[in-house]
């Protein structure tokens, strides 16, 4: 038995037993290594296994990431806004800025470049709060999303 598939079992065993605590640290490792090959059915129904002892906002941006990734923009997009609320209630700016990111990203495939702006604004926001890394690659994908935007009405607006 691999070490992953010994973590699967203990989240099981953790989900049987009634271990929130276990069950959710468990498998947000499990999901993390999951992710990193591809494995987005598996991830969702871990995800969903541990949504059962209640909302988790890492199993809720997990979930929602396997659903992006598997052609479930929909799906994806209230799983995001279910994990965004959770990591609000628990003032967890970096899960915040992410289901953001990932939101706006929705948003955008969409079409919803106003949507998109105004998540991607609370991200660069969040960012400058915590001196993330990632502040200068945000204000970029900004500028882009305001472009596309402004593509899109000149567009539009010669159609009509």
């Amino acid at each position: 038995m691999t070490v992953i598939e010994q973590w699967v079992e203990v989240n099981r065993l953790a989900v049987a037993g009634r271990e929130p605590e276990i069950a959710r640290d468990v498998g947000r490792s499990v999901r993390w290594f999951w992710l990193r090959g591809s494995r987005f059915e598996d991830i969702a129904a871990l995800a969903c296994v541990t949504l059962t002892l209640g909302p988790d906002a890492s199993a809720f941006h997990d979930l929602a990431r396997a659903r992006m990734s598997t052609g479930r923009p929909r799906e994806a997009l209230a799983d995001f806004e279910r994990a965004l609320r959770l990591y609000r209630s628990q003032s967890e700016r970096t899960g915040e800025a992410a289901a953001r990111f990932n939101l706006a990203t929705i948003h955008r495939a969409a079409g919803d470049f106003d949507g998109a702006i105004g998540e991607v604004e609370v991200v660069v926001e969040l960012d400058r709060q915590v001196s993330h890394p990632d502040l200068q690659a945000d204000i970029a994908v900004l500028q882009q999303a305001r472009r596309e935007r402004d593509e899109d009405r000149n567009v539009t607006g010669a159609v009509s």
